[in-house]
């Protein structure tokens, strides 16, 4: 009965690291927006 579990979770792991070398061979480039955002901060007196 466990052996299914095992054969369930190999084949996991395997589809998870080929997926993961697939992301890991293709190029990613992010690029900023070209406006900007004001970014306002509050504080109190209490803490």
């Amino acid at each position: 009965m466990a052996s299914w579990h095992v054969i369930l979770c190999g084949f996991l792991l395997l589809a998870s690291t080929a997926v993961a070398s697939a992301e890991a061979g293709r190029e990613r480039s992010v690029q900023s927006p070209s406006h900007t955002v004001a970014l306002l901060e509050l504080y109190t007196s209490e803490g």
